[in-house]
């Protein structure tokens, strides 16, 4: 990440940063994960690349007296599902980082591990489209879609960014936008 940007962040008293990259693959039996290849990926887009720009912005936001890092987690990352094993591990790492980095910054940042629920979204489709040898739980999937349980993007979207500009944020480092009336 270029210093360039370092002068933008530094001007500002107030800091919002959402990091909300991530993917589901490879979803599979932990005996069948072998390609070392779509495991890094995956690692690297849901957690290190989290790591690295939440870094940037804190190390950047020198000014900041009102500074909020909101990290899109998963209820994954706290309840093992078979075939998830990747995906499960990074949304578990992207937990216990958010509570870390918590800890390294104390009352200058407030940094949460957020779970927005599940989402009508093509890693749903992906999901959905998935055996049921590999992902076990996958009638659980097709039933909310088909249930119209599933949240809209835009409505999570809403709900996020609510929360994320509420007193309320920061309470909790691990914590669930569902939990939250806004």
């Amino acid at each position: 990440m270029s210093d360039a940007f370092k002068p933008l962040l530094a001007k500002h008293t107030s800091v919002r940063f959402i990091h909300n990259a991530g993917v589901v693959t490879p979803i599979a039996q932990s005996q069948d994960l072998t390609d070392i290849a779509v495991i890094n990926q995956a690692f690297q887009v849901n957690i290190t690349s989290a790591i690295y720009l939440t870094a940037f912005v804190l190390a950047g936001a020198t000014q900041a007296t009102d500074l909020r890092v909101m990290l899109i987690s998963s209820g994954a990352g706290r309840s093992p599902s078979s075939g998830w094993g990747v995906y499960c591990a990074t949304k578990a790492a992207m937990d216990r980082y958010a509570e870390v980095a918590q800890l390294d910054q104390g009352k200058r940042a407030r940094i949460v591990s957020m779970a927005p629920g599940m989402i009508d979204t093509p890693m749903q489709e992906k999901i959905r489209a998935t055996s049921k040898n590999d992902l076990p739980s996958l009638d659980r999937f097709l039933d909310a879609h088909s249930q119209q349980k599933l949240a809209t993007p835009e409505g999570t979207a809403t709900r996020l960014l609510k929360v994320l500009a509420s007193e309320a944020f920061g309470a909790k480092t691990i914590d669930d936008v569902r939990e939250h009336n806004v």
